[in-house]
């Protein structure tokens, strides 16, 4: 198999992707920007057969791309990653990608929707008189450093809130935010 990627001219540039002895592409892309073709053989014509996928499209369920996607994941920005199941090495990355979700959810801070006591925190813990995503960073801050309140309670008691929201799916889904962490 081989696999081409290009982007928009206006946007970025990235070089063809070779596998074997890996030559991956210096260029960073935004994931809206890049595009790749997957030639995978002859097709009963005779011809090669070509697809052309758009990142987002629905490679989840395209189980014969995901170690032409795992190559190029340094391509490809942390959510699309986490939704596309391939995690991130980073966990700060990871940290603050949940403390990103929790502000955008919840702008008033870990007290909106009393969201940290429903999880089992307390909120004479929290800090005041900041914006809601200082309140948050500072929240997630405390959990990983080893408050009683663990991130996949809290997660839990955000899914309950937001089912549909396929960040805090991926997040919940990570290594990084069991319950057995």
């Amino acid at each position: 198999m081989t696999v081409g990627l290009r982007a928009d001219r206006n946007v970025a540039h990235c070089a063809p992707i070779s596998f074997g002895p890996t030559r991956c592409s210096p260029s960073r892309l935004l994931p809206s920007a890049v595009s790749f073709t997957v030639t995978t053989g002859l097709s009963p014509s005779g011809k090669k057969s070509r697809t052309h996928h758009t990142l987002g499209s629905a490679l989840v369920s395209r189980e014969d791309l995901k170690p032409c996607l795992r190559e190029c994941r340094g391509l490809l920005g942390f959510w699309t990653r986490m939704r596309l199941g391939l995690g991130s090495d980073s966990a700060d990355e990871k940290w603050n990608g949940l403390a990103d979700v929790c502000a955008n959810l919840y702008p008033a801070g870990p007290d909106d929707r009393e969201i940290w006591k429903r999880a089992g925190g307390s909120n004479a813990d929290l800090i005041y008189h900041v914006d809601g995503r200082t309140r948050w960073f500072d929240a997630v801050s405390k959990i990983r450093r080893g408050y009683h309140l663990r991130s996949w309670k809290l997660l839990s008691k955000m899914k309950e809130d937001f089912s549909w929201n396929d960040e805090l799916r991926a997040l919940s889904q990570d290594p990084e935010f069991t319950e057995r962490h």
